[in-house]
């Protein structure tokens, strides 16, 4: 308006006799199209807020849902983001978060044999914008921060020279890191680090993180899904074991024991089978996961054996066998082991200091027991040590070769109660 007024006043001072009409009439113009520009301007600008404005309102009413009910439905896993890492969700910015979780989905169905629930990824503006958590049924299960257009260069052991960056943990393994400026790639790749780009670091930590908690994911009604499938190909054993010796409750609690150990139950026809023969002798859901384990030998060291199919193991001095045997009580409820918390700390500790080097040395930190003690000793040393791996020798191939590398002897100072 004050540009309009002043363009209107300069084309009647111009009118005046005597005054330079051609100037006063070019300022005026000049003031006139910069009125009639500001105008077109402040005029799109508020179509856009309108717009803005009608979008939000239109997301809100699609977030509230139609009935109350909804409100009482838990996501099983939540990705959120902090507003400075949406880009890694959106297509159109370049981003593929989407593909990589579902090309996870994919994975896991076929190294571990169950459906990965569909994993809902939202904005969480209370974040820090570089961060982002996941949830497992409303709870964090872990949170990370990263730094966008950065590189996560790790040092595989073998690179001597440091690189340029501002140095983290890696994730999903804990693992030393730096994030490195898109400027110094190349240069990393070159002193041999692993790069990996801000995607894929979330990626990762998504996939172990769903590795650890597979059994919380698997529900009874997932297990029964997962039954129904098997029968299509093999009805005689279903017919046989649901729900004649077994129920779906304790199916279920067989298969989370399995995949608390991160032993796949993709095999689910032999498992069933299994369960048929010895679920008349035993209601005790872990006896027969162990039976389960003793059946899928060859699958269960198949994953660890190298090159040469030789698995690198420590085992128990045979005093800490006949000590952790003795402690065994048994109840109604199942067999139990009351090992003073002091006593499991040393115990985990000497397992530990045992299997250094077999983590040293790029291998799985494998523990080999005798079959009676291993979910003992294995439930003892979890908390401690939750990636062990505790065989038995009734889980070892035949066809695979035994190397023993040392031995956890942890003598006994504070004793079993």
């Amino acid at each position: 308006k004050a540009l309009g007024i002043g363009g209107l006043t300069m084309a009647v001072l111009g009118m005046v006799p005597g005054m330079p009409t051609l100037a006063f009439f070019g300022v005026g113009g000049t003031l006139a199209f910069a009125a009639y520009s500001s105008t077109q301007i402040t005029a799109q600008r508020k179509v856009r807020e309108d717009a803005d404005v009608l979008a939000e309102q239109e997301a809100a009413v699609e977030e509230v849902p139609e009935r109350t009910e909804d409100l009482l439905n838990v996501d099983p896993l939540k990705v959120e983001l902090g507003y400075g890492l949406i880009g890694m969700a959106d297509a159109s910015q370049g981003g593929d978060l989407l593909n990589r979780i579902q090309v996870i989905r994919q994975q896991i169905a076929t190294k571990m044999g169950f459906v990965v629930p569909v994993i809902r990824i939202v904005d969480n503006m209370r974040l820090d914008p570089t961060a982002y958590q996941i949830k497992l049924r409303e709870s964090v299960i872990a949170s990370y921060s990263v730094i966008p257009d950065y590189f996560l260069a790790m040092n595989p052991g073998l690179v001597e020279e440091e690189i340029e960056g501002h140095a983290t943990l890696e994730p999903a393994f804990g693992l030393q890191a730096k994030w490195v400026a898109p400027q110094h790639r190349d240069r990393a790749e070159r002193l041999g680090y692993t790069i990996v780009e801000p995607t894929a670091v979330l990626a990762t930590h998504l996939t172990e993180l769903i590795m650890a908690h597979a059994d919380e994911l698997v529900t009874r009604e997932d297990v029964q899904t997962l039954i129904a499938h098997t029968k299509e190909t093999a009805p005689t054993v279903v017919d046989e074991l649901v729900p004649g010796i077994l129920s779906y409750g304790e199916v279920q609690k067989v298969l989370h024991t399995l995949l608390r150990e991160r032993i796949s139950i993709r095999n689910l026809e032999t498992i069933l089978e299994v369960l048929s023969d010895y679920g008349t002798r035993t209601k005790d859901t872990e006896v027969l996961a162990e039976y389960v384990r003793h059946t899928l030998a060859r699958e269960i060291c198949g994953s660890h054996v190298d090159e040469e199919n030789t698995l690198h193991v420590v085992t128990l001095t045979p005093d800490l066998e006949q000590e952790i045997l003795n402690a065994v009580n048994k109840a109604d409820t199942g067999d139990y082991i009351p090992v003073a918390p002091e006593r499991a700390d040393e115990i985990a500790e000497w397992t530990a200091s045992a299997v250094n080097s077999l983590i040293l040395a790029g291998q799985d930190p494998i523990v080999l027991t005798s079959a009676p003690i291993r979910r003992f000793f294995r439930r003892m040393v979890e908390r401690h040590l939750p990636k062990l791996v505790a065989l038995s020798y009734n889980e070892i191939d035949p066809m695979v070769k035994l190397e023993s590398v040392g031995q956890v002897s942890a003598p006994v100072s504070q004793g079993v109660e």
